[in-house]
């Protein structure tokens, strides 16, 4: 809380709003990707939820914590693979995650 009273609401808004908007932007020009979150940031937050073609949800997590990616899936159905950047996160750890859901090429679905 001290963090978040430092920085600011405004600015730790604004931070994982654009943390996740490069996640969201990104993931949206992989074609083995399909993106499931609005781009719009007025539609969307801090979680960007997707799908990997030809691979579960529970593959995508499994494949990605190899990377040391964290990634969750939704728990609703129909569940998708999840990432979440937030406030302690880096530029770095989001490039890490996008580079390691770029290496998820299988199969395209028909």
């Amino acid at each position: 809380m001290e963090l978040h009273e430092a920085i600011g609401s405004a600015r730790v808004k604004a931070r994982i709003l654009a943390l996740n908007g490069k996640v969201r932007e990104a993931l949206s020009t992989m074609p083995h990707v399909r993106l499931r979150t609005p781009k719009d940031p007025a539609l969307s937050s801090g979680i960007t939820a997707f799908e990997v073609d030809g691979m579960s949800p529970d593959e995508v997590l499994k494949k990605l914590r190899t990377q040391r990616v964290i990634a969750s899936t939704s728990p609703y159905t129909p569940t998708y693979a999840r990432l979440s950047f937030g406030i302690a996160n880096s530029e770095a750890d989001v490039e890490r995650g996008i580079a390691a859901v770029r290496g998820l090429r299988t199969t395209r679905r028909t």
